[in-house]
């Protein structure tokens, strides 16, 4: 747990120094995977809005979702995923792209505009003190009543609809959880 706190400080305290601020969206088109998870925590740890999407979506609805949501920074899980921005006709909101898998002995896929890829490495890596401390210093003002998530639902007519949720919905069904299976940090 220290460790993917620890990796989880270091994203937020990289989001902070970018520029990311409380109630800025951040879309997230990944598979699920730990990276995927410390990303959506940290932007929610600093108050920002995790905007996850379906990585079985094609470029029309990748491209809805970030205009409708507002995203400002993309993270995105593979080549192939990356691949799929290239049919997108306007992103011009996204300001930097985060690459999960990013192989830096290769140039990346060249996007139809011109969006910085930003190794996830450098991120989960970035530990500048000021930052880490600010990152626990916006820690603390979250509050739950705050929206952390805008889950998009796959929808039967039309485009997906945005569903926002606050801390405190996720928190309810960890409490749920945990009066279920009671989990705890004991082994």
């Amino acid at each position: 747990f220290e460790e993917v706190m620890a990796e989880i400080s270091n994203l937020g305290a990289y989001l902070l120094k970018s520029g990311v601020k409380a109630g800025d969206r951040l879309a997230m088109l990944s598979e699920n995977r730990r990276e995927m998870l410390c990303m959506e925590l940290a932007a929610m740890c600093i108050g920002a809005i995790s905007v996850p999407i379906f990585p079985v979506y094609f470029s029309q609805q990748i491209e809805y979702i970030i205009q409708d949501s507002g995203a400002v920074r993309l993270t995105v899980s593979t080549n192939l995923q990356l691949m799929k921005l290239s049919h997108c006709k306007d992103l011009h909101q996204i300001e930097s792209i985060f690459l999960m898998d990013c192989d830096e002995t290769q140039a990346p896929y060249n996007l139809a505009a011109p969006l910085p890829v930003i190794p996830y490495r450098s991120l989960s890596e970035f530990q500048e003190d000021r930052f880490i401390k600010q990152f626990f210093q916006e820690l603390e003002a979250v509050t739950s009543d705050q929206t952390c998530l805008i889950m998009y639902t796959s929808g039967t007519t039309g485009n997906p609809k945005g569903v926002e949720l606050r801390h405190s919905n996720l928190l309810s069904q960890q409490r749920a959880i945990n009066q279920l299976w009671g989990i705890s940090n004991q082994e």
